[in-house]
């Protein structure tokens, strides 16, 4: 059930987010060494009985230099959690708001920065994915007992349904982005003790609600 705030529940939480701001940040496709591809049940279906095989593929060798790029880009975005936000176990990701600006623009310069790593490697994801492919189809050529799948030769069956399952490499590189949401404090969330007990493991965001007249403990 909601809670519903009264004049002063309400001021006091505008306070408050004045000060404090819930973040949360991700790479979005930027994990690269545990991308994986796994075979289509479909496919699975057509092997012998007791044949074993493979179902699931690295898309990117965990020491090319792809992974290795993009490694640092990650590094990076734990960089800025660690220096920008505290977690509070229950509630997550918060920020002090008077930090925000700064957060901002190292964003935006990091998100430059995958940019650039895109256009660099645009080729190699390409070709990764490429090699995957030819990788899964040649094992399902392999294992199967059939040479036809709905009147449709194996093997343009096959990579069609591959094709499906791995996606396009360009719209993987297409979405490839540094990540920011943030969200408000509630009126619920002051009066919950969890919430202001947790707050205190923080001399930083404790002075700065100091500075704003406001105070962790009731």
């Amino acid at each position: 059930m909601m809670v519903k705030a009264d004049f002063n529940g309400e001021r006091e939480l505008l306070a408050w987010m004045r000060v404090l701001q819930f973040v949360e940040l991700s790479a979005i496709h930027l994990d690269l060494s545990n991308r994986r591809a796994r075979l289509p049940a479909e496919l699975l279906a057509l092997k012998g009985s007791g044949r074993s095989e493979l179902t699931t593929w690295k898309i990117f060798e965990r020491r090319s230099s792809v992974v290795q790029a993009a490694d640092r880009l990650v590094y990076r975005l734990e960089g800025l959690r660690r220096t920008y936000s505290f977690r509070l176990n229950s509630f997550g990701s918060m920020l002090l708001v008077e930090e925000k600006p700064a957060l901002i623009r190292e964003l935006t310069g990091l998100n430059e920065e995958v940019e650039q790593f895109k256009a660099a490697y645009a080729i190699a994801i390409v070709k990764a994915y490429e090699e995957t492919l030819e990788k899964m189809l040649a094992q399902v050529l392999q294992l199967a007992q059939v040479r036809q799948v709905e009147g449709e030769e194996l093997e343009a069956y096959a990579r069609r349904r591959l094709q499906l399952a791995l996606g396009k490499p360009e719209r993987f590189l297409a979405s490839m982005r540094v990540k920011v949401v943030y969200k408000n404090m509630t009126v619920e969330m002051l009066t919950d003790g969890d919430f202001r007990r947790e707050l205190q493991s923080f001399p930083k965001v404790i002075r700065a609600l100091a500075a704003a007249g406001l105070e962790v403990s009731r």
